[in-house]
């Protein structure tokens, strides 16, 4: 919520509900503890975007869309510096900039109207079809991906559960 009413810090999120709605919750803890609490509620958000995606009927459309993008957590050379993300993050490639970077792997899974039906984030190293599989259970119909989904077993898994994924050729 306070996201969405253009607080980015969770100090200025605790701020404005202190400030604006303290009377209707006397209860509010101090703001690292309710950050905490928040940041306990992905599984609460997640059933919210479930259900919001099942209502706006995008998992139930004819087309989807999928990719992977980078997400980079630092620059390669102070990644052995770093500390956070210890175990989470990883070195990958990201063929469409021709760029090896240090960080995540964003995969995303859109109906053709644009909205957003699943997401998921992976180590660098992790690959695209890998990933894929945990965010196309919902849906069937057709399925644009890049290159990257190139992998004739995917193309059958995709086959086998109703989707019929579409990527351009490589050149040979």
């Amino acid at each position: 919520m306070g996201e969405w009413l253009g607080h980015h810090k969770d100090k200025d999120i605790w701020k404005y509900f202190r400030r604006h709605w303290l009377h209707f919750f006397p209860g509010i803890p101090a703001r690292t503890k309710l950050a905490s609490q928040g940041a306990n509620l992905w599984a609460v958000k997640q059933k919210i975007t479930e259900r919001l995606v099942q209502i706006l009927g995008a998992d139930s459309d004819d087309v989807h869309l999928i990719d992977g993008f980078p997400m980079e957590v630092c620059k390669r050379v102070r990644a052995k510096r770093r500390k956070i993300f210890n175990d989470e993050v990883a070195y990958g490639y990201c063929a469409s900039k021709d760029k090896k970077f240090f960080g995540f792997q964003g995969h995303l899974l859109i109906s053709m109207t644009g909205i957003p039906v699943s997401l998921s984030l992976t180590p660098a190293n992790v690959d695209e079809r890998d990933a894929a599989y945990d965010l196309i259970e919902t849906i069937a119909g057709l399925l644009l991906g890049d290159k990257g989904y190139i992998k004739p077993i995917f193309k059958e898994d995709c086959e086998a559960i109703g989707i019929d994924l579409q990527t351009p050729l490589k050149k040979t």
